[in-house]
């Protein structure tokens, strides 16, 4: 049976499509992978663990609070919490070594009853003493320590505040991203619909011979595109998502 060249020239082509669609899909769901691999990891869990993404919350874009975000990131972020505990320990320890300029005093008190002793011998002696210890020279032992102990203040000061300044930064940026992958995660949904409507449409026309087999399957790639394309995006807002929470010092 010899097919005609027409039509095996259409056979040749819906094969090539079917073949592309197919390369096309194992591409995107290797990307989709690898991206599952990197959320794993992010947030703590075994790389290969299985797990299904579930929709976003809501396609819109993201109004976080930036003041906020950056408040809260301020209150919890390790490193700054340590930053201020250095500048809290330099600051003691300069106040301990002050404390060696004021001089030590001690008072004592002694009261002693003699027995046996001769009559002229007084029955009751009583003792009331202070004693002042300071090192009046030390060479300027003193002052060169406290000036070290400045020193050290002031370094650990600039430390606190340029972990801040970086903290700021990288919570802005968290966020924009954020919002950024909300609004492509609305387009990927918006494409995804669209192609579902298309090969719903074009389905019902090759029922009635209104379109060829080839642009139902054409359709159909194209929907698998978009919902792979839509399932890369939704991974991708949920890492930004994860990121910023990690940013923010709340990841669990």
């Amino acid at each position: 049976m010899r097919i005609p060249l027409g039509r095996a020239h259409l056979l040749a082509s819906t094969l090539i499509r079917e073949a592309r669609a197919q390369y096309d899909e194992l591409e995107l769901s290797s990307k989709l992978a690898t991206q599952k691999e990197q959320l794993n990891s992010l947030i703590g869990r075994e790389v290969g663990y299985e797990f299904e993404v579930t929709d976003a919350p809501a396609f819109t874009s993201i109004e976080t609070d930036l003041v906020a975000a950056r408040r809260t990131a301020l209150e919890h972020r390790p490193e700054l919490q340590q930053a201020r505990l250095s500048v809290e320990q330099a600051t003691l320890a300069r106040r301990l070594k002050k404390s060696e300029y004021i001089p030590d005093v001690s008072a004592g008190f002694t009261y002693l009853t003699p027995r046996n002793f001769p009559s002229v011998i007084p029955k009751e002696f009583a003792n009331v003493g202070v004693v002042v210890s300071w090192e009046f020279f030390d060479w300027g032992r003193k002052k060169h320590q406290l000036a070290e102990l400045d020193h050290t203040i002031a370094q650990a000061k600039n430390g606190q505040k340029e972990t801040a300044d970086q903290v700021l930064v990288e919570v802005g940026d968290k966020l924009r991203k954020l919002q950024l992958t909300a609004q492509a995660l609305r387009v990927a949904k918006l494409a995804e619909d669209s192609a579902k409507e298309n090969l719903r449409v074009s389905t019902g026309q090759y029922k009635f011979q209104a379109v060829m087999l080839s642009d139902v399957l054409k359709s159909q790639a194209s929907l698998a595109e978009a919902t792979n394309e839509y399932q890369k995006a939704l991974l991708t807002y949920w890492t930004a998502r994860a990121e910023l929470e990690k940013a923010l010092g709340e990841d669990k």
